[in-house]
């Protein structure tokens, strides 16, 4: 249901130009642009510092058409911290949830709301979170659809914007509202490993390697099996020598996306008589 704001009040939040003191966009220079069949195209990173942030919990800043002018993502503040309620005239704006779907709304003076969670099947707006790429439809009850990625162009974010840090360095102020009181009694050292492995590390199920076993078939090497979270990526690294931190290197595998359980795979037998192995955890689109 579309959210019952005054439009004198829409008006005053959205008379602020690009001169906010924003963060520049995260859109890419070169893939910014959905289409609209009513509209025309659509440039998300608009003039580049005042284009769209897509952020890890929410976005903010402004996408521009040449025919219906600015369309506004949100305001950067939701009132909880972490996520737009959708619910009034200082709480809108367009979230996005750890599965990538992007959800909410975006609004334009001269078009409307534009509805990001329209419920039609198969045409949702998402963000794939291994290349950034938006794909899907976004709805305009005045303008009609909207697609994130043609045939001629598409939209891609370059990473997705944390905010400001929170009371811990390094762990987002939006990632601790949204916990609440999860995080009472944990160390700030705690508390930054349960963010940057997407799960409570002392735990039986923390993200670790789990098995390990000579394999022959399909090839010659070593199984490694770890627990994921389908919140994170991983790097499967290996290394000769414990001493030597630096020698450290991917696996061949490259970036994989978690699947909320256990992911395997098979390094190939090198030659080396000696090898460790570690999972290094990330977030996805991180700088």
């Amino acid at each position: 249901m579309k959210p019952r704001i005054h439009p004198v009040l829409l008006c005053a939040l959205l008379m602020f130009t690009a001169n906010t003191g924003r963060s520049n966009t995260t859109v890419n220079s070169e893939n910014a642009y959905a289409y609209g069949a009513n509209i025309g195209w659509i440039n998300f990173r608009a003039d580049g510092t005042n284009g769209a942030v897509i952020g890890r919990f929410f976005s903010e800043g402004w996408l521009w058409s040449p025919n219906v002018g600015w369309i506004s993502l949100g305001s950067g503040t939701p009132a909880n911290g972490w996520f737009y309620a959708n619910n009034s005239a200082t709480d809108w704006g367009v979230n996005l949830d750890e599965e990538g779907n992007l959800l909410g709304y975006a609004y334009g003076a001269n078009v409307g709301w534009i509805n990001f969670q329209h419920g039609q099947d198969g045409y949702e707006p998402k963000i794939d979170l291994l290349t950034g790429a938006l794909s899907g439809y976004v709805y305009g009850a005045n303008i009609g659809w909207i697609r994130l990625d043609t045939a001629q162009a598409f939209v891609q974010t370059d990473l997705l914007a944390s905010g400001p840090d929170g009371s811990v360095p390094g762990v987002p102020a939006a990632w601790e509202a949204m916990m609440g009181g999860t995080l009472d009694g944990m160390t700030d050292e705690q508390v930054l490993l349960y963010y940057t492995w997407g799960n409570d590390p002392t735990t039986p199920n923390g993200t670790r390697i789990t098995f390990t076993e000579p394999v022959s078939s399909p090839v010659e090497g070593m199984l490694i099996r770890w627990q994921t979270s389908h919140t994170r990526q991983y790097l499967l690294e290996i290394n000769s020598d414990l001493q030597d931190e630096l020698g450290w290197e991917d696996s061949g595998f490259g970036v994989m996306q978690g699947v909320s359980g256990a992911m395997t795979r098979v390094v190939p037998h090198d030659g080396a008589t000696i090898r460790f192995f570690r999972i290094r955890p990330q977030l996805p689109l991180s700088p």
